[in-house]
């Protein structure tokens, strides 16, 4: 039997990826330029979260200030997304994404900058962290919008799944190794890495093309009738009302933990940056095994309890990493935590792409 060449081994191998399970997905030649540009980006921005969560905490020594820098990037997304997901729904959705994803790469590049040159405090910080969260409230409904233009209806749970399992690839590898960096170089260079991660993504952006175009609702109303408009639609819905509250009371409570690492790290656990990647890294590990497992195995119909016992869960696991002093045991909690979450936050993906209509999707 000849043996084979390594251009047919490599055939055959994604010919065997591609044509089962979440793979599935990787068909579509698009998505997956967009995905393995996204992976790259992905672990960038953990890159990025660690160093901004170890800087604040060198600078400051202060869980309220850990807070404040985070809030900081979320506090313009409660504001802002709904709006923006209106403007989704009117406007070219491929062009969004870019416009977004060239403001992302300029904040990264002055953050990097300001790094290098030693110009940056924690004030400095707090307006970067405000300036990129006003982007990433056009970012995420955009982002959230294109995929399922991306594939076919019948591959958008393989793709949304498959979505995540990369995203907590990322979410593993980047703290890991952005804790070692940190710890010999500093944070400049994990903000390099984001900067660059974001220019790849923009290539990305300007290469692919939407094959499964949706409908949009166009500028045919004010944008305060189409924000009304969704949020009508949301509260009408049967399902996608008590959905969303659902959504609302374990964000607020579940995912600020995760936040906190670094002062749990130094002040509780006595680890230096490379203890805080270990624990992102768990975290991000559980993701990529609760991604994998909704992705393959979660029936649709079993959707809504795998939320359930997700949020059940993630609540005595957040009690057993406040409770231990034990480094390795709190890495443990973390890998559970960070499974449950990915579980619920996947699960609702699905629940939400695969019900509303195409010309509300980004509101």
């Amino acid at each position: 039997m000849p043996l084979e060449t390594p251009l047919t081994f490599l055939t055959r191998l994604a010919q065997a990826v591609t044509s089962r399970g979440l793979g599935r997905a990787l068909r579509f030649k698009y998505f997956m330029v967009m995905e393995v540009a996204g992976w790259f980006s992905a672990t960038g921005l953990w890159f990025h979260r660690t160093a901004v969560g170890w800087v604040t905490w060198e600078m400051t020594g202060s869980g309220a200030w850990l807070g404040i820098i985070v809030a900081a990037e979320a506090f313009p997304a409660i504001f802002l997304t709904p709006i923006a997901g209106a403007f989704a729904d009117r406007y070219d959705r491929l062009t969004m994404g870019r416009w977004a994803q060239l403001a992302m790469t300029g904040n990264a590049t002055l953050l990097a900058a300001l790094t290098l040159l030693g110009l940056l405090n924690v004030y400095v910080l707090l307006v970067i962290m405000l300036i990129q969260g006003v982007i990433t409230a056009f970012w995420t409904p955009v982002r959230l919008a294109i995929v399922p233009s991306l594939v076919p209806r019948a591959e958008l749970s393989a793709a949304i799944a498959l979505h995540s399992v990369l995203f907590n690839v990322a979410r593993f590898a980047g703290p890991a190794m952005a804790g070692g960096i940190i710890a010999v170089w500093g944070a400049a260079p994990a903000f390099v890495f984001n900067a660059v991660g974001y220019a790849v993504f923009l290539a990305a952006l300007m290469y692919i093309r939407l094959l499964y175009p949706e409908p949009l609702s166009g500028v045919r109303q004010s944008l305060y009738r189409d924000f009304l408009e969704g949020l009508i639609y949301v509260f009408r819905h049967r399902g996608l009302r008590p959905f969303f509250a659902y959504m609302i009371v374990f964000e607020v409570l579940m995912r600020a933990l995760i936040e906190l690492f670094p002062g749990f790290t130094d002040d509780i656990f006595h680890r230096g940056p490379e203890g805080l990647g270990i624990l992102l890294s768990a975290s991000g590990l559980g993701a990529i095994c609760a991604s994998f497992s909704v992705g393959t195995f979660a029936k649709p119909q079993n959707i809504t309890l795998v939320m359930v016992v997700a949020i059940l869960a993630s609540i005595g696991f957040q009690i057993a990493f406040a409770l231990t002093d034990v480094f390795w045991l709190a890495v443990f909690f973390s890998a559970a935590l960070g499974a449950m979450i990915s579980a619920h936050g996947i699960s609702g993906q699905i629940i939400v792409q695969t019900t509303v209509q195409g010309s509300m999707r980004g509101r």
